[in-house]
């Protein structure tokens, strides 16, 4: 860390982090997004098979 701040600065230490992080909100958002489907879709399944 130290020889990447002697080189490159504090915006060395950072570098790849907004790509990275748009990259990890996007996968978070189809997880969720994708979350929220399949448990209305198993709550119907399950509604309909009660008494």
């Amino acid at each position: 860390m130290r020889l990447i701040h002697a080189e490159s600065g504090i915006r060395g230490l950072f570098a790849g982090l907004v790509p990275r992080v748009s990259l990890l909100a996007i996968g978070g958002s189809i997880f969720l997004g994708l979350y929220d489907i399949t448990k209305s879709f198993w709550l119907r399944i399950l509604e309909r098979r009660r008494p």
